[in-house]
């Protein structure tokens, strides 16, 4: 019997469980974009080779492409001879902070994640959540660089597309983030949309008791 702790894995699960073929960063990425469904997420976890070192690789290439991208877009809207080498200092000092920052949103994400699964009797374990959110969260901010890097380049007539392209992106990541809670949690789409929402106030109740504290501890000015 498979014996669950809340910290990631049974006790005894391995990769022995994991009985699938081996697949190619490229060939996951293609598996929940190209064919998103939960039965791609169930393959890409299948995979032996799965790892949150390999999941958090994706996440760190992702920052700094998307730094490099920030700093083309840099390049594009002011078109100065000093621009390229700003844009450069950027990309490489900037490229590990937003790597941490990143790194760490997107943990504490599949945590809440994960702990909303939990809440409603699921049995996710982290590292399932972790790479399955990092297939496709990875490749998709990359692209949402990208689409920002051609907007910049057509000197804002493309405002309107990229907006829509933005909403596209953010409404087909929140369909694979069900699918990826579905196919770690093994829930039907009921509690699985629950499990999203249960997220959303959560992470509504974090904010305003951090917007509380905030308020609370700025002190009141004295009356003259």
């Amino acid at each position: 019997m498979t014996e669950y702790t809340f910290d990631d894995k049974p006790k005894n699960d391995d990769k022995a469980k994991r009985t699938g073929s081996p697949l190619s960063w490229s060939q996951v990425f293609q598996l929940v974009l190209a064919r998103p469904s939960v039965k791609s997420f169930e393959i890409i976890l299948n995979d032996p080779t799965v790892s949150q070192r390999r999941a958090s690789n994706w996440i760190a290439i992702a920052c700094i492409i998307s730094a490099g991208l920030t700093s083309l877009v840099l390049v594009l809207l002011f078109s100065r001879p000093d621009a390229l080498g700003s844009a450069l200092l950027f990309t490489v000092c900037g490229a590990p902070f937003m790597i941490v920052f990143v790194a760490i949103g997107f943990y504490l994400m599949v945590r809440l994640l994960q702990l909303s699964s939990r809440i409603l009797g699921g049995r996710t374990m982290f590292l399932d959540l972790f790479y399955a959110m990092a297939a496709f969260n990875a490749p998709l901010m990359v692209i949402n660089y990208g689409v920002s890097v051609m907007v910049g380049g057509s000197g804002g007539t493309g405002l309107l597309s990229f907006n829509l392209v933005s909403l596209f992106l953010s409404l087909y990541q929140v369909l694979l983030t069900a699918m990826a809670i579905k196919a770690t949690s093994r829930f039907g789409w009921g509690r699985t949309i629950a499990a999203m929402i249960v997220f959303c106030v959560i992470v509504v109740a974090i904010y305003m008791l951090i917007i509380g504290a905030i308020a609370f501890s700025v002190p009141y000015p004295t009356p003259l």
